[in-house]
């Protein structure tokens, strides 16, 4: 290996041992209490040095997941393409219960970090967005059988939204390993979307 291909092995073994020391740093104290200069001490560069990878503690943050936004709203919309009322049978509800808890599972550290440490980045609204796009969806394909009490059907598929989202995180930052976090996902969401079917 030459001189030149070994410093770009080692520039890159520094930019990813900065985004996993950050991600930690993060997860731990969430982005506000976070600094780079901690981040720049635990990985043993300068804040400096830092700064040559990533030019701002924003700019850091937004490369842990600008990559997971977009999928995670890819996800969503191909999720809630397949769930319809008629696809609501048993072997379609264990589907989707599996599908969302393996993407959680993959990506939950990525999930934490944008639904309950991004406040003060571009992704502070995120979580609130999600709870509207998944209150949104609730209401568009349940039946009408809340159309006869006036505005009752907006304010339980509110509560039903923001309950679901915070139950996923919940489990997300709760469970020891990965197993238990697929484990009780699945659990879970078997529990919300057979109670959810008795609407459709």
């Amino acid at each position: 290996m030459g001189r030149w291909s070994f410093l770009q092995v080692l520039k890159e073994e520094i930019r990813d041992k900065i985004l996993q020391i950050a991600a930690q740093e993060f997860l731990e104290k969430g982005f506000q209490s976070s600094s780079t200069r901690e981040i720049a001490a635990r990985v043993n560069i300068s804040k400096g040095n830092l700064y040559n990878y990533f030019s701002s503690k924003e700019n850091l943050f937004n490369a842990l997941l600008s990559a997971f936004y977009q999928e995670f709203n890819s996800f969503l919309k191909q999720l809630w393409a397949h769930e319809t009322g008629e696809n609501f049978t048993l072997e379609n509800v264990e589907w989707m219960a599996r599908t969302v808890a393996e993407f959680i599972q993959e990506h939950r550290q990525e999930f934490i970090l944008i639904m309950d440490k991004s406040e003060g980045t571009k992704y502070a609204g995120f979580k609130k967005e999600t709870i509207t796009m998944l209150q949104n969806h609730f209401e568009k394909n349940l039946k009408a059988i809340y159309k006869s009490r006036s505005g009752s059907e907006t304010s339980i598929m509110q509560i039903i939204a923001t309950n679901f989202l915070e139950a996923l995180l919940s489990i997300s930052k709760n469970c020891l390993n990965n197993d238990q976090v697929i484990d009780n996902l699945e659990l879970y969401l078997k529990y919300h979307i057979q109670g959810v079917t008795q609407f459709y």
